[in-house]
């Protein structure tokens, strides 16, 4: 893991701020999207041929404080991949992610 160059209470503080926004923000306002919900329907028919284990949906991430979409276990493997959905909120332009998503995937890359 990479190291922080914060002072590690300026960090835990940060990271304690984060986490309770994000989940104001997510109790306020979180409901599945079309996009969110064909992305998990087309998980399940991946299911049903053996290939994937839908093993949970909507869930708040502790380590992150973000919201994952989907967590998918791989056939005859131990791993777990977190799936997030970005639709368009997450773009400026259509096609550039936003500081924010690209701050969101850089984070949850380095877990």
């Amino acid at each position: 893991k990479k190291t922080s160059l914060l002072p590690p209470k300026l960090r835990k503080e940060s990271k304690l701020a984060f986490i309770t926004a994000e989940r104001f923000i997510t109790a306020d306002c979180r409901h599945s999207s079309e996009l969110q919900n064909d992305v998990f329907k087309t998980f399940e028919s991946l299911e049903s041929l053996g290939l994937v284990t839908v093993v949970d949906k909507d869930i708040h991430c502790n380590e992150t404080g973000y919201n994952i979409d989907i967590v998918i276990g791989i056939k005859n493997s131990q791993k777990e991949i977190a799936v997030v959905i970005d639709g368009p909120s997450n773009f400026v332009r259509k096609h550039s992610p936003t500081g924010a998503t690209i701050l969101k995937h850089r984070q949850l890359c380095n877990l």
